[in-house]
């Protein structure tokens, strides 16, 4: 469930730094010094996939948790050839289940590496997202969204290049994208993600005391995973598996108005939340509904990664209500670590 974070550590161990210098822990170290006087201004060092900078009064620590867990374990070498070459692409792996023993495990291993306490690494931004199958095309869902608490839906790139849709607010981003397509992977993946740019979205506006790496245990990400569903529940989105015969007429032109993001752009708030609900209505009975599969994935996913195992998540067909036969949720098998 966590994948990026960055956090200040009040303190710098220059001596331990300089032994993993030696050592050739760091794979590389830049420095930034003034051109007048020499002093060094600032020190990053690499360790994997993580960064390092020091600064006057201590250091930032930032990086994928979920790809240095990855790099750990060799997970490059679980998959085909195509996978492997896009996971080089993209700097490391995190396109399976982070699960909470996985994410404590790293966390000690990263605070070992480096003599540091997880109590004293202060959080400044934390990424909180799950990766789940799904058994219908990703880009479906993803070319019907439109909205989320008054925000439109963007594009934007992350450091290596991959493209992905997110809802930008001023302490938070909500992040949309498949998986399955940057990684090639076999199975049709859509990871659900927020990330958290100013903590006190979090811990006081959320409720959620996550202010250090460790304070990142069972509660607070059962916690952590109610918000993410919360703000997911928010998006209005347009189901492109529609099936419009039987629609009246005037509900055949609504739904050519909610295809439209600049239709949902002029509307009020409250008019928004009226014609959600109308939309919303009209997905759970004339579509697959991409949106609430999606959401039953989170929820039949969520307690398994709590958990000290580590899970596959499958996919088997189901009946609605009515007894047909009509979309697919997953099942769970657990394996061994």
């Amino acid at each position: 469930m966590i994948d990026y974070f960055k956090a200040f550590i009040n303190y710098c161990n220059n001596t331990r730094f300089q032994e993993l210098c030696e050592a050739g822990t760091f794979a590389t170290e830049i420095t930034k010094s003034d051109p007048q006087t020499g002093e060094i201004l600032k020190q990053t060092y690499l360790y994997k996939n993580m960064r390092v900078t020091t600064t006057k009064n201590g250091f930032l620590l930032e990086g994928s948790l979920h790809k240095y867990r990855s790099e750990l374990k060799s997970v490059v070498n679980m998959h085909n050839a195509k996978t492997n070459g896009r996971i080089n692409n993209y700097k490391g792996f995190n396109g399976d289940l982070f699960t909470f023993e996985s994410i404590t495990e790293t966390i000690a291993h990263l605070c070992g590496v480096l003599d540091i306490s997880p109590h004293v690494c202060t959080l400044q931004n934390i990424e909180i997202g799950i990766n789940n199958i799904v058994p219908f095309q990703v880009v479906r869902f993803i070319d019907g969204l439109l909205y989320h608490k008054g925000k439109s839906i963007t594009e934007a790139k992350d450091e290596d290049g991959w493209t992905y849709k997110q809802f930008k607010h001023g302490e938070y981003i909500v992040k949309i994208y498949d998986k399955g397509k940057q990684y090639l992977l076999p199975d049709e993946v859509i990871r659900i993600e927020v990330k958290i740019t100013k903590m006190r979205k979090l811990i006081e506006k959320a409720d959620i005391n996550i202010s250090t790496l460790a304070d990142i245990n069972e509660a607070t990400l059962k916690q952590a995973f109610d918000f993410l569903f919360r703000e997911f529940n928010e998006v209005i989105y347009y189901d492109y598996s529609i099936n419009t015969e039987g629609l009246t007429e005037a509900n055949r032109t609504k739904l050519k108005d909610y295809q439209n993001k600049i239709y949902w752009k002029g509307l009020t708030r409250i008019e928004r939340y009226r014609e959600k609900d109308c939309l919303s209505t009209l997905i759970k009975k004339y579509s697959d509904n991409y949106k609430g599969q999606i959401q039953r994935q989170m929820i039949a996913g969520i307690t398994p990664q709590l958990k000290a195992n580590r899970v596959i998540i499958h996919c088997q067909q189901y009946r609605n209500q009515r007894g047909q036969m009509r979309v697919k949720i997953p099942y769970i098998k657990k394996v061994s670590l």
